[in-house]
């Protein structure tokens, strides 16, 4: 599903204006990204997580030229699913 594609959902279901359903999501989308970069966890409550994690520095390996590199700490969102969404998609 992609951006247009939410908007039209969010329009249909909740009988408002594409334009109000792209504020909708482009405020709801801010906030979680606001959210992350404090560094607080996103909980939609029997569904999934979002949160931030540290991922350390390590040594890599260039795959063309087998030279050796260092890949430096980096800040990644983590996505955790519930079993209730898990068993919505099928997922075990």
């Amino acid at each position: 599903m992609n951006r247009m594609q939410m908007i039209n959902t969010l329009a249909a279901t909740g009988d408002v204006t594409k334009k109000v359903a792209e504020q909708q999501l482009t405020a709801l989308l801010g906030a979680i990204k606001d959210s992350l970069s404090a560094g607080e966890e996103v909980v939609v409550t029997d569904n999934f997580k979002l949160s931030v994690d540290t991922r350390a520095a390590r040594a890599g390996r260039n795959p063309k030229t087998g030279e050796a590199l260092a890949i430096p700490a980096k800040r990644v969102i983590k996505f955790t699913a519930f079993k209730h969404f898990r068993d919505a998609v099928g997922g075990a």
